[in-house]
């Protein structure tokens, strides 16, 4: 979790890493949100999970490890990201660029 967390630290300094299309348009998102792949001991199958980027280190590894074990799907809808990071600190916002 902590390779995670710091690797995504270190793309979302990049701007170039953070531009998404959203509705047919180029933004610049303030951060990207985190997604990586755990193996569930018991199955021995790989879920993808999706954990909203936050502050600090020891926060994220807290939220992302709780996550991973809780999660029962084995692909889940990034949407449900936006129901979890609502207790959140809100850094998500996305500027829209001209192109």
């Amino acid at each position: 979790m902590a390779m995670v967390y710091a690797v995504c630290k270190c793309a979302n300094e990049i701007d170039a890493f953070r531009y998404r299309f959203l509705d047919g348009k180029i933004v610049l998102f303030d951060n990207i949100d985190t997604a990586f792949t755990y193996l569930n001991a018991e199955t021995q199958l790989f879920k993808v999970v999706n954990v909203p980027m936050v502050g600090n280190i020891e926060e994220y590894i807290e939220i992302a490890t709780k996550m991973a074990k809780e999660q029962k799907e084995y692909f889940r809808r990034c949407h449900n990201i936006v129901e979890i990071s609502k207790s959140l600190p809100k850094k998500n916002k996305f500027i829209k660029v001209p192109i």
